[in-house]
């Protein structure tokens, strides 16, 4: 079984989005813009409204998501 490049979690109000793989860290680098506040240690903030398109460009852009 392949290891998720991208984990994303519930946490209510808000998704925490873990980029695993160095692939998905130069993804985040190169795709997103995001502020120090985002960040909660390895992983970073992200809206409800938000997490669905984030998660489909990843998964269109090869990495795995879970």
């Amino acid at each position: 079984m392949n290891k998720p490049d991208i984990k994303i979690s519930n946490h209510g109000n808000v998704f925490m989005v873990e980029p695993v793989s160095k692939k998905a860290q130069k993804w985040v680098k190169s795709h997103l813009v995001l502020e120090s506040w985002q960040w909660l240690g390895k992983s970073f903030a992200v809206e409800h409204g938000c997490i669905v398109a984030l998660a489909e460009g990843m998964t269109m852009d090869g990495l795995r998501v879970a």
